[in-house]
């Protein structure tokens, strides 16, 4: 059986800085790199006439020695890779338009590979205008659609590794911001610049975990919980609040809710179980949109806590959030929520 070699996984809507980054790696290893890039054609762009920044302004031009455009293909090309003896390791790019998730799953599973890192690089000045973007991401049958900050946020959650690039486009305020956010969305990750990210690459450093996507939420949920009643330095105003209820909520009061969401709140994630019903609501929402996937499972029947939602923003109205929240609770629940 021949040995495993390495798999970098490389994320992210800034060609720009991807192009940077695997261009110094190459340029610095003593091995053959192969650069694959991976651009399903069953996902395409959908242009919003209304959003006021076109999609120019932060997804531009990929380098590559080969590219796949259906999983089938790249799982060919990778086995290929592996019995080629002149390709030591690969460079993995994927666009902003793939599934990440299934992807990462097929790789750890595969003994031909390990995953050295999965590195996601962010343009800093352009991260806002891709998260609250209004174009969408849809499959060529249109079963599946999502906002390209619903596709930045998946890929950069399951990342151990985000690179900032084009800092220097930012005011220290702004970009104190940007990093606030980001640490509390991905806690677990290292947060670095291009130059850092390359030194580390060519280290040969191991950093991803496997496991780790699977154990973000809590990660999340125990740091803002341990925030909760402390005043955090150096957080340029970034918030987060963590509600959690003994009681079920309603999931048409919570939808209502969600109609008047404040503004200020650009991440929330959940889950909310009703045991009358075994129905488990979990809930993700990035920007101006909020998807809720319901499951039946009464493996949560024992639980002390039915509801809970993490809340990232900007300077968040806990009082206010608590008091729309007890709202939802059912009423025939004579239990305590707590905030």
């Amino acid at each position: 059986m021949n040995r495993q070699k390495p798999l970098t996984v490389i994320s992210g809507f800034s060609e720009n800085g991807k192009r940077e980054l695997m261009k110094s790696y190459q340029e610095n290893r003593q091995n053959h790199v192969k650069i694959i890039r991976f651009h399903p054609k069953a996902m395409k762009l959908t242009l919003n006439g209304e959003d006021p920044f076109p999609v120019t302004s932060f997804i531009g031009e990929a380098i590559h020695h080969v590219e796949a455009t259906t999983e089938a293909d790249l799982m060919s090309l990778l086995a290929k890779e592996h019995q080629n003896r002149s390709t030591d390791e690969i460079l993995l790019d994927v666009s902003p338009f793939s599934s990440i998730d299934s992807l990462l799953e097929q790789f750890t599973s595969d003994r031909r590979w390990f995953i050295a890192s999965h590195v996601h690089v962010l343009d800093a000045k352009a991260f806002w205008f891709s998260y609250f973007s209004e174009h969408e991401i849809i499959t060529a049958d249109q079963d599946f659609t999502q906002t390209l900050g619903e596709a930045l946020i998946l890929q950069l959650e399951l990342a151990d590794t985000l690179c900032l690039y084009h800092q220097d486009g930012l005011s220290s305020e702004r970009l104190g911001e940007l990093t606030a956010f980001l640490r509390v969305l991905q806690p677990r990750a290292l947060l670095c610049d291009l130059h850092e990210a390359i030194q580390r690459c060519q280290k040969g450093h191991t950093t991803f975990d496997k496991n780790g996507y699977a154990s973000l939420y809590v990660e999340q949920r125990n740091l803002v919980a341990s925030r909760q009643h402390v005043k955090v330095i150096h957080n340029y105003g970034v918030d987060t609040f963590f509600y959690q209820s003994s009681q079920p909520v309603g999931i048409h009061q919570l939808e209502r809710f969600f109609e008047h969401l404040p503004n200020d709140i650009f991440r929330m994630k959940g889950r909310c179980y009703n045991p009358q019903t075994g129905e488990l609501h979990s809930i993700s929402q990035v920007g101006a949109h909020i998807q809720v996937d319901t499951t039946t499972t009464d493996l949560m029947e024992n639980r002390d806590v039915q509801t809970e939602l993490l809340f990232i923003g900007f300077e968040l109205d806990r009082d206010a959030l608590s008091r729309l929240l007890h709202e939802c609770l059912q009423p025939n629940h004579d239990r305590i929520a707590f905030g």
